[in-house]
C-alpha cells in the first residue's frame, strides 16, 4: 500500500474519525505536526481540562499504517484518566505496557 500523498493530513482525518468513533467528542484535541525524536506519533493530555496534542513526526522515512496510529494515538487520549489514576500506585512502565496490550486488543476487536 503506498503512503498517502499528504501524511498529516491522512493522519488527522483518521485521528477525527476514531475520536468520533470512540465518543471523545467532548476533549478539545489539536494535531501537531512537528519532528519528534524516536517517535513516529505522540499524544500528550491534560485530563483536567479534557484538551489534547496528537503530533505526527515530519520525518517519517518509511511506511507506517497511519490509520492505526492515528487509533493508538487516540486510544492513549481514551486511557489518559486511568493511565493517570493507575501511575499513582503502579509503576509507569508496567502501566504503559498494559495500556498498549490494551490498545492492540481494541485495535484487532475492530478490524476483524
Amino acid at each position: 500500500m503506498p503512503k498517502p500523498k499528504n501524511n498529516f493530513e491522512f493522519f488527522r482525518e483518521k485521528c477525527e474519525y476514531w475520536r468520533k468513533k470512540l465518543n471523545l467528542t467532548d476533549w478539545h484535541i489539536s494535531y501537531i505536526n512537528e519532528k519528534l525524536e524516536d517517535s513516529v506519533a505522540t499524544a500528550e493530555t491534560n485530563i483536567v481540562a479534557k484538551t489534547a496534542w496528537i503530533s505526527l513526526n515530519t520525518e517519517i522515512k518509511e511506511y507506517h499504517d497511519l490509520d492505526k496510529i492515528a487509533f493508538e494515538e487516540v486510544c492513549h487520549v481514551l486511557l489518559a484518566r486511568i493511565i493517570y489514576c493507575g501511575e499513582q500506585y503502579y509503576s509507569a512502565d508496567i502501566i504503559h505496557e498494559y495500556e498498549h496490550t490494551i490498545i492492540n486488543q481494541f485495535w484487532n476487536a475492530f478490524n476483524s
